[in-house]
């Protein structure tokens, strides 16, 4: 077996890797991971409505369809919602390869079940998937995926809730992303456990969310065309961390915020001159404005650091930024902007991290009560180390979504991917155009 890293020899010329080597978020929503939400949207949503303020139920993206939702199977007091979805797909370059783009149809079964027990003070629930993917030509880039998520809120008080988190994922990591940059060879797998813990308390028109998390996450080689096994050993690691966030509601309308959040990154990698072990830290303060009932806009800003135990790398600082933005300008109507910071450490033998700035405008209409046409502009900037080399990765995507009874849906997926850099360090350049139909069999 080999241990190679990215510019080094011949291997250099076949292929590149620009991968965050910290946890690869379970809840992630990319071109190949469709289990958004799931088990953890009991708590993720109520933690978010407590602190930014829930999202109206009666609007578009957010309105229950009790004509054409599923209604799952009772058993007790606790509701199973099994469903079988099927994806057939074709994508314009599968290797995310800057020349000579290779496509191909694939399809993919995903069977999927999610229990939950619900009542006024506790929520519980349980969900597992299976993603299995085969393609019509490229037979090596065939590939099953698994997850499993359990999440439970109680509300001890009015004013007292805990939440926690326990998950675990197999996956692919999604190619000409800063976590898979190889163009060639089988497809980079990535095992991961992930447990999180909060606590919220209100005190009068304050609110504290004190969360602490950790993480373990393994990386499998990657073999080449040609049979050479590249060792991802040096990826491996466990991650810990907490946050602070508070709230205060100064009037009717207006909010203060605040965030401090704290990192440490270990990794396994025995060789001195290139692990990334690290620790980091942010802290900001903002607003939130709620202009009318149908327009609401938080900012906070500060600063962040990642500092890297190993002396040959240099610290990275800078602004530490986050926005959320929701109007309503009609019932039918939802627009969604956000913009997130973060920097988590690169595997390139050059250059200690990458700091990724990531922003979304989305949007929701109702065409019909039962059809939502949806669109999404996501742009992913990425700065590499204390340098200059920048990437960047545009996503345009549209998609129709057809409820056609409780137990039929029909959703239809186009999306084109443009990555562009200014430097050889990161990721190539490359363009990919998709096309997905999705029939899902919902209890």
């Amino acid at each position: 077996m080999v241990r190679t890293l990215p510019n080094q020899g011949v291997v250099e010329k076949k292929w590149r890797i620009a991968n965050n080597a910290t946890r690869f978020a379970v809840v992630a929503c990319g071109p190949s991971i469709l289990f958004c939400g799931g088990a953890l949207l009991p708590l993720d949503v109520a933690i978010a409505q407590d602190m930014h303020g829930s999202e109206p139920a009666d609007t578009a993206g957010n309105r229950a369809q009790p004509a054409y939702d599923a209604v799952g199977i009772r058993l007790g007091s606790i509701r199973v919602l099994p469903t079988l979805g099927l994806t057939g797909s074709w994508d314009s370059n599968v290797l995310a390869s800057s020349d000579d783009a290779v496509s191909d149809f694939s399809a993919t079964l995903v069977p999927a079940v999610r229990a939950e027990w619900n009542n006024p003070r506790r929520q519980i629930s349980l969900n597992g998937e299976m993603r299995i993917r085969r393609y019509a030509e490229l037979h090596r880039q065939n590939d099953e995926q698994y997850r499993a998520q359990a999440a439970a809120r109680f509300e001890i008080s009015d004013n007292t809730a805990i939440s926690a988190n326990l998950g675990w994922a197999n996956v692919t990591a999604t190619r000409g992303t800063f976590e898979n940059g190889f163009q060639v060879g089988d497809p980079l797998r990535m095992r991961e456990v992930n447990a999180d813990l909060s606590v919220l308390q209100r005190f009068n028109r304050l609110t504290v969310v004190a969360s602490a998390s950790a993480s373990r996450f393994r990386y499998g080689d990657v073999r080449l065309d040609d049979g050479t096994s590249i060792d991802q050993s040096f990826r491996n690691g466990h991650q810990i961390g907490g946050s602070l966030r508070a709230r205060y509601v100064v009037g009717p309308r207006l909010s203060l915020v605040s965030r401090v959040t704290a990192n440490k990154f270990d990794y396994s990698d025995p060789d001195p001159l290139t692990n990334r072990n690290a620790t980091a830290y942010a802290v900001t303060g903002g607003i939130s404005y709620e202009l009318t009932q149908l327009l609401e806009a938080e900012v906070d800003a500060g600063i962040q650091k990642h500092n890297f135990r190993n002396p040959a790398f240099g610290d990275i600082s800078g602004l530490a930024l986050n926005a959320r933005l929701r109007w309503y300008p009609t019932p039918l109507l939802t627009v969604r902007f956000d913009v997130s910071q973060r920097t988590t450490t690169s595997s390139f033998n050059a250059t200690s991290a990458v700091a990724v700035t990531s922003g979304r405008l989305a949007a929701d209409y109702e065409l019909r009560r039962n059809l939502l046409i949806s669109a999404d502009v996501n742009y992913s900037h990425e700065k590499y180390g204390a340098g200059d080399n920048v990437s960047g990765l545009l996503t345009l995507s549209g998609q129709a979504a057809w409820k056609a009874n409780r137990w039929l849906r029909v959703t239809g997926r186009a999306s084109y991917d443009r990555r562009g850099s200014n430097s050889d360090v990161t990721i190539p350049e490359f363009d990919a155009l998709r096309f997905m139909l999705t029939l899902t069999v919902a209890r």
